[in-house]
């Protein structure tokens, strides 16, 4: 079976978790043979992934993931695995991500039992402990694997705008403590009279489709041609919104 897998050669993505989906996938598939994995060199990601997968069986056999050795052990077989510090860090980021989910991925057929246990405690009685532990867990995993922020949350936002170039973007966003990642934030390329490429939305990756959804905020007035811009450019076939109610406040 050949799984299709993504990435930049010699650098890393911002997020560790489409490498653990992909580990997921590629582990679920039945069958007794070897794992062929391969990138362009064979060197960069392609042994993230391998270190991943070594780790991983360690942390199930041991309870402990030596990352020194295993990087050390790969190097016995091919020079130069794992090629930059940046994929060496992103390395424990994605093993970490890929540890404390294991086992949360069900098949449909054990839902049932899989909503049976997190609705109840270690000696059977109805409680929603397991939800919070489970939730919590996922909360701590998305602070630790987030891309490194060395400013504090106002500064972040201020350089957000500074770095758009233009100050009239604060009035295209419906909170401004919520702004689209620049890494993430799709570019309007319509052509529009006093219209910049400015939206606050996010393309949202998955495994076989980059950009495959889009989140965005309900348009404000002065952004409605924006949105429409965005569902154009993107052909979007389908759109939910919620809390439409929200728009009754909003000044014309």
């Amino acid at each position: 079976m050949a799984v299709p897998g993504s990435g930049p050669d010699k650098f890393v993505p911002e997020s560790p978790w489409g490498l653990v989906d992909l580990h997921q996938r590629v582990m679920a598939v039945p069958g007794s043979g070897p794992v062929l994995a391969h990138c362009s060199a064979g060197i960069g990601r392609t042994d993230t992934f391998i270190g991943l997968c070594n780790l991983l069986h360690e942390a199930e056999v041991t309870g402990k993931m030596d990352f020194k050795s295993a990087l050390w052990k790969l190097r016995q077989d091919r020079m130069h695995t794992v090629q930059t510090v940046e994929q060496y860090k992103y390395l424990h980021k994605v093993a970490i991500a890929g540890y404390n989910i294991s086992g949360t991925i069900i098949n449909v057929t054990y839902m049932y039992f899989r909503l049976a246990s997190l609705e109840s405690d270690k000696e059977g009685n109805k409680s929603t402990c397991n939800y919070h532990q489970e939730f919590d867990t996922v909360v701590e995993l998305c602070g630790a694997t987030a891309p490194e922020v060395k400013d504090s949350p106002d500064e972040e936002v201020q350089n957000v705008y500074q770095n758009e170039g233009v100050d009239t973007n604060r009035i295209k966003d419906r909170l401004s403590n919520i702004l689209p990642n620049p890494t993430f934030r799709p570019d309007l390329t319509a052509a529009v009279p006093h219209e910049d490429t400015y939206i606050n939305a996010v393309l949202v990756p998955d495994l076989t489709n980059d950009g495959h959804d889009i989140l965005t905020q309900l348009p404000l007035p002065s952004t409605v041609t924006g949105f429409w811009r965005l569902v154009t450019q993107f052909n979007v076939g389908l759109i939910v919104a919620f809390d439409l109610d929200s728009s009754k406040s909003d000044e014309l």
